[in-house]
This record gives structure tokens, C-alpha cells and sequence, in this order.
């Protein structure tokens, strides 16, 4: 990793260049720039193979269009895409104007990373911006802004976009041709509704503007994530923003033809989306827009996706307690019927997950409020219900009398009108345009310390080893309050800005208290699988669809955009669809275990299933979980779509020293023939491996590259089925 800031440079070409700011990040592979010319902060171009720019290249990048050469046809500017951020500011796009404060490296709190800041004022509004910029030795920075109201008066940001730049330049005049058509593709999460997360698909990038966005309240069952492809020379842009309320990834194609001569250039800006404005800043205040993570680098689609897995592990995502790996956990099933359960339900249940194997007991919804049915309509008033004869504490005694961690659900930012919260402090919804939501509004700081209080105070009366966060309600566009202080009038704002920071601030403090206590997310499944939450939790459940088939395909998705040890498929008989218990727990292996309704009870355990229970769990602890979190994912069939049954998925995990690896083929109802040909990607050329079929017990030796470069025949000839293959370096 290098940082390099410099204000000018000796004259090395007779062409005179003017001094000017100008900074580089190396990074990996990956050598990154950004420069102030003529008052604009730019992006002034990247490299993926680590090929480092000149002063002049530099300058150059912000005048690509005229080098004192005549064009006889226009190219227009794009210039507010140009600049390497986006924010408006009481109606002013502060796309220039900007001077130079000063720069500096600060003290990362992630090891092994370092940190630059660059600060910047501007001379049209009264605001600074530092820009923070973190390296990891990964071919990603990470990028995040703080903006500070310096004037006398109330400052209304409109816009908020984290990053913005021109990523590719192709052809231009004279004429330069422009190989592979089309010349760009963009690869993203298509769907956003329920149990449709992962639905990855490259199409091409339309000429014009591009945008994906959520404006559900939330980051969605779609990812602010996306990939762009240049088809011309092979190279992958990632993209992803840290961000769990509505967002936008924005991509301009600006294709120009003129005669025989045609020009492309692509633009990118990410950042917070919503009805203006996004916040209101007092003087003085300071606001922090989201991280935004960028990486380049040639390769495939799995190149790409273990190059941000490898950023994630590094920078983002939280390292689990010392001594405590992914746990096996087996998540309470009386919950699914919607209803408040009994002392007896829940100790059915941990008999259970200690007769798999299980080592974490966690008891989800249905464990709170007045016991009378529902306990939908119960969130908000977090005691425990009165079904609970022998009272909550002798379920958290028994858990840990059977060599279990215990677990516990809350839906803490929700409140419904019926419950004893909502009438005794009405005014705590979060309201828009006089209606209410009926969730708590976090932006008020009394609801703050009201939600922080509360889960400090049932983390320490059932000393909880994991706490789970759910979030069922959508706020769309947030919620709103006026706030005075404008040069003239009021700012009506939205505060949905507000109510995310809040949030993120409450999980950074219980990490600060409980650093042993496990934290998993979940938002009706994958709704805030964004790494605004993912970087405060250790992980998150992919989805509530639980259909075998649908779940699959769903995991093998998701896993493109996070390590697939921080996203946990939930296998148990209480699906709605069929499979082999074989199909159905496979997917497990590759990912954080978690069972949910094995059995319904010690005495209605199946002879014959619980042995293919056990094996699996005992399969994960024992040969996949040691090097689980440093692992290579290899996706054999990365498009599987939603609306088509499919006919293939094989993963294939590796050990970062290809001394072991797994890979599993499951039947999807649309294959043909009766075997599938995998040829491992992960194994090391020059060893010899025992191979075990997982279905049969036989094993056979044979050398990484026949293995390879042959491939092997994998017999799978019934839908529903599945075959997992164990490889172990001799």
C-alpha cells in the first residue's frame, strides 16, 4: 500500500503543466487518482494492473476532450459527473469552487490498514469536505465523506452521492476502433421483492442514463451493489455502497457517434436517494455520507467476487469474538405459526438442537408480550409473556445446562398502536405528513436512548451470547420534521438520514460493551443485506424463503456480493417445499450453519433423517469450518434466475492452502441427462487428493491437474438431489 500526495512535480515534457493537488492511492493491484484542477476534485482515472500516471496524464483526464487538437464535431462535457463526489447544498451543485485545505494519514482502527484524509472548502457555500480514504492491500478503497456547516445559517443537502467519476474512456478521434460488443455490461441484483434476493444477471449497459435504486425505506432485497464489465479489455468495476436506507447507483453510458468515428465513456455516482432534503445541517454540525467501496480488476466474475470478499474480511465486516467460530445455531420453530409459545414448546426444542449437534439455541419471535395470540401485534413491549410459566430465565438455564449459547429476536424499531409503548408515548412514531408509521422514530434522541436502554437491559438480565435484529416494515421515504434556522422560512427534512445513524450508532456501542456477543441481522431475510449493517454485525440471514430449491439459488447468488460465511441459509422441515434432506442441508456447509425445525420434538425425532443431521454438522465443524473464513467460493453456475426452475448448481469452496476443498452439485427440475461434468477451479496443479463421494463414503486418489484439467463426472439423476464431493491433499 503507498499513498503519494504531491502539489507539483518537476517538468518532465516540453508541454508546461501547471501545479496542481494531486494524490494516488496503491492498493493491491490497483494504482487510483484524484486531483484538484481548476477547482474541481476529480477522479482522474484508475489502473488495474498497477500502472501508475503522470502529472500530465492527470491533467490531461480533466480536459480528455481538447489536447490542442481541433475536434470538428462536439463531444459534450459531462462535467458534474466528473467530479469524484456529488452534493448539493441549498440548491447549489458544488460540483467546483473548491480549494485546497490541507491532508493528511490517520490512525485506522482496522488492522493492517491505513487511512488519508483530504480537506477541502468550499467557496460557494459555506462547507468543508474531508474526504477519508482507506486502503487494505486489496484492489479496493474505500471511500467516505464528512461535510460540515461552517455558515450562520441552516445548510440543506439535496443530493449526497458518496462517489462519482468517468471509469472508461473508448475510441475518440481519429478514429479508434472498439473491440467486443456490447461494449459494456452491467451485472446486478434484478429483483427486489421478498425470497427473490441474489437473482444476479449480467445485460447490456443501454446507451444513456442507467440507474438502479431502492426507495423502499430500506436497502432492499436488491443490494446498492453492481458490477460493470468493459468487454474491450477484459476489466470489472465493483461497486458497493454501505448503505441500509434508499439509495441510488447511477451509470451513465455516453455512446457518441459522429460518421464513422464513435466515442464511449462511462460515468458512476452511488449514493443516499430520497425526497429532499436529505438533511438539514445546524452551523457547525457535521454529517458523514455512507462508505462507498470501489474495485477494479481483471478476471472473471469470480475473480471479481473474491477480490470484494477478500476486501470485506479485511476492512469491513467484523471479526467474530476470539475463540468463537460460526456456531452451529438451531433457531426456534414454534415462531413460524405466528403465535406465543410456552415453557414446554421451547424446551422441546433445545432437547432438539442438542440431539443434531447444534451449539447455539436461539429463541426467535413469540417469547414476548400479553400471550394472547398474535405476537405480530405485540412489538414494542419486550417482556416476556406470561405463557412462560417457569419465567424466561429457566429456558436461558436449561440452554446452557445442555452445553448451548443462548440467543434472543427483538424487532426493536418497531411499535404497534396497541401495545403499552405506543400509549404511553405516542409522539415516539415516526410520522410523515401526519401519518403514522408504526415503527419507533429513532431520530429523536429520547427514542435513541429508549432503544439503546432497552436492549442493554435484555442483554444483561438473560446475558445473551447473541443477540438477533429483525425489521418487518417498510418506511419508504422516511419519515420528516421541520427544522428552522433557514436564511428565510423552514426545511421540512426527511429523516430517514437520521434514523440510519442513530441505528448504526446503538449496534457500535453494543459491540464496544458485549465484544464477545454475537450479533445477526435480519430484515424479513435479506432486506438490509447492505454493508451499512453487515459492517456492525457478524451476519445476516439470506432469506425467508425457505424452499429448498428457492434457497439455493438464492445463497449462490447473494454469495457473488459477501463472503459466503457471513450469509446463513435457514435448513429445517419447516419449508414449504421438498427436496432430499441432503439437498436441503448442503448449503449449509458452504455458509454460516442454522437449523430451524428439524424436529418437532425429542419424541417425534425421524430414525433415519437425524443421522444425515448429525453427519452434516459434524461435516462443518470438523473439515469445513476451521478454514471457513478464509476460504475461496467458486461459482461453477453463478446465473441462476428466479423465474426459471433452473437445472444446475455446483459451489465449490477451497482452503486458502488447497489442502482441502468441498463441492457440491444439486438437481434443479429443468436438467437433462443424468450427470454433470465439474472441473474444480480451486485445487493445487502438483498435489494428489483423496476424493470421497459424500453419498457413497467410497473414496479414490487422483492428481490436481487431471482433476482440473479433465474434470470429473458427477452422478446426480433424480430433481431434488444432490451429490458433495471432499477433497484432502495426500
Amino acid at each position: 500500500m503507498d499513498i503519494r500526495v504531491s502539489l507539483s512535480d518537476p517538468q518532465t515534457t516540453a508541454a508546461p503543466v501547471p501545479d496542481f493537488p494531486w494524490v494516488r492511492y496503491d492498493t493491491g493491484r490497483l494504482s487510483y487518482n484524484e486531483a484538484l484542477i481548476e477547482g474541481r476534485w476529480l477522479f482522474s482515472g484508475s489502473s488495474a494492473l498497477g500502472r501508475p500516471m503522470t502529472r500530465m496524464q492527470v491533467h490531461r483526464e480533466a480536459h480528455p476532450r481538447n489536447q490542442g487538437v481541433m475536434i470538428p464535431y462536439p463531444w459534450h462535457p459531462r462535467e458534474s459527473w466528473e467530479s469524484a463526489f456529488r452534493i448539493t447544498v441549498d440548491g447549489q451543485l458544488l460540483a467546483d469552487r473548491w480549494e485546497w485545505v490541507g491532508e493528511g494519514e490517520v490512525k485506522s482502527p482496522r488492522l493492517g490498514c491505513r487511512e488519508h484524509v483530504v480537506t477541502l472548502h468550499n467557496l460557494l457555500r459555506p462547507v468543508t469536505a474531508k474526504l477519508f480514504t482507506r486502503l487494505d492491500d486489496t484492489p479496493f478503497i474505500t471511500r467516505w465523506i464528512e461535510l460540515t456547516n461552517t455558515g450562520k445559517h441552516a445548510a440543506a443537502v439535496s443530493e449526497a452521492y458518496t462517489w462519482s467519476g468517468r471509469l472508461w474512456t473508448l475510441g475518440g478521434w481519429p478514429e479508434k476502433p472498439i473491440r467486443g460488443e456490447p461494449a459494456f455490461e452491467i451485472g446486478r441484483f434484478t429483483q427486489y421483492a421478498w425470497g427473490r434476493e441474489g437473482d444476479f444477471a449480467w445485460e447490456p449497459l443501454p446507451r444513456g442514463m442507467y440507474s438502479i435504486s431502492n426507495s423502499s425505506g430500506t436497502s432492499g432485497w436488491s443490494e446498492p451493489f453492481c458490477m460493470i464489465r468493459n468487454n474491450s479489455t477484459g476489466e470489472i468495476v465493483i461497486a458497493d455502497l454501505a448503505w441500509s436506507g434508499n439509495w441510488a447507483l447511477e451509470v451513465l453510458n455516453d455512446d457518441q457517434r459522429h460518421g464513422t468515428n464513435r466515442r464511449v465513456e462511462v460515468y458512476l455516482r452511488a449514493g443516499i436517494s430520497g425526497p429532499a432534503p436529505l438533511r438539514v445541517l445546524a452551523p457547525g454540525e457535521s454529517v458523514t455520507l455512507p462508505p462507498f467501496h470501489l474495485g477494479h480488476v481483471f478476471g472473471d466474475l469470480d475473480a471479481a467476487s473474491q477480490a470484494l470478499h477478500d476486501h470485506l474480511r479485511r476492512s469491513v465486516l467484523p471479526s467474530l469474538p476470539e475463540g468463537v467460530p460460526n456456531l452451529v445455531c438451531s433457531n426456534h420453530y414454534g415462531y413460524t405459526e405466528s403465535e406465543s409459545v410456552t415453557d414446554d414448546y421451547l424446551l422441546d426444542e433445545i432437547a432438539v438442537a442438542a440431539e443434531i449437534g447444534a451449539e447455539l439455541f436461539l429463541v426467535d419471535a413469540g417469547w414476548f408480550g400479553d400471550g394472547k395470540g398474535n405476537f405480530v401485534t405485540q412489538v414494542g413491549d419486550w417482556t416476556e409473556s406470561p405463557l412462560l410459566k417457569r419465567g424466561f430465565k429457566s429456558i436461558v438455564d436449561e440452554t446452557h445446562r445442555r452445553g448451548l449459547k443462548f440467543g434472543l429476536w427483538v424487532e426493536i424499531e418497531r411499535m404497534t398502536e396497541v401495545t403499552n409503548l405506543a400509549k404511553e408515548h405516542p409522539e415516539w412514531f415516526l410520522k410523515r405528513r401526519g401519518c403514522d408509521i408504526k415503527q419507533l422514530n429513532l431520530a429523536l434522541p429520547e427514542v435513541e436512548r429508549h432503544v439503546h436502554d432497552t436492549l442493554v437491559g435484555l442483554i444483561e438480565t438473560y446475558k445473551l451470547d447473541l443477540l438477533r435484529l429483525d425489521y418487518n416494515i417498510l418506511q419508504v421515504a422516511g419519515g420528516e420534521r421541520e427544522v428552522a434556522g433557514a436564511a428565510d422560512g423552514a426545511f421540512m427534512e426527511n429523516t430517514q438520514w437520521r434514523y440510519y445513524d442513530a441505528l448504526y450508532r446503538i449496534f457500535e456501542d453494543l459491540h464496544r460493551r458485549y465484544p464477545k456477543m454475537l450479533l445477526e441481522n435480519c430484515a424479513s431475510g435479506g432486506g438490509r443485506n447492505d454493508l451499512g449493517m453487515l459492517s456492525r454485525f457478524h451476519w445476516t440471514q439470506g432469506t425467508d424463503n425457505w424452499e429448498p430449491q428457492g434457497q439455493l439459488k438464492i445463497f449462490n447468488g447473494t454469495t457473488l456480493a459477501l463472503p459466503p460465511e457471513r450469509v446463513m441459509p435457514i435448513l429445517g422441515a419447516v419449508s414449504p417445499g421438498v427436496a432430499d434432506v441432503d439437498f436441503m442441508l448442503r448449503p449449509g456447509l458452504f455458509g454460516h450453519f442454522c437449523a430451524c425445525g428439524s424436529f418437532p420434538s425429542p419424541r417425534e425425532i425421524h430414525k433415519e433423517s437425524l443421522p444425515r443431521w448429525r453427519h452434516a454438522i459434524d461435516l462443518y465443524k470438523t473439515f469445513v469450518r476451521p478454514w471457513l473464513h478464509s476460504s475461496r467460493l467458486y461459482h461453477h453456475t453463478p446465473i441462476l434466475r428466479e423465474n426459471t426452475p433452473g437445472d444446475w448448481c455446483a459451489l465449490e469452496l477451497v482452503s486458502p492452502d488447497r489442502s482441502r476443498a468441498i463441492a457440491c452439485v444439486w438437481r434443479l427440475p429443468d436438467a437433462t441427462g443424468d450427470h454433470y461434468h465439474l472441473r474444480p477451479r480451486g485445487l493445487d496443479l502438483s498435489r494428489k487428493y483423496k476424493v470421497t463421494s459424500d453419498n457413497t463414503g467410497q473414496s479414490y486418489l487422483a492428481d490436481g491437474a487431471s482433476l482440473t484439467n479433465s474434470g470429473i463426472t458427477v452422478p446426480v439423476r433424480a430433481t431434488g438431489t444432490s451429490e458433495l464431493l471432499l477433497f484432502e491433499a495426500t
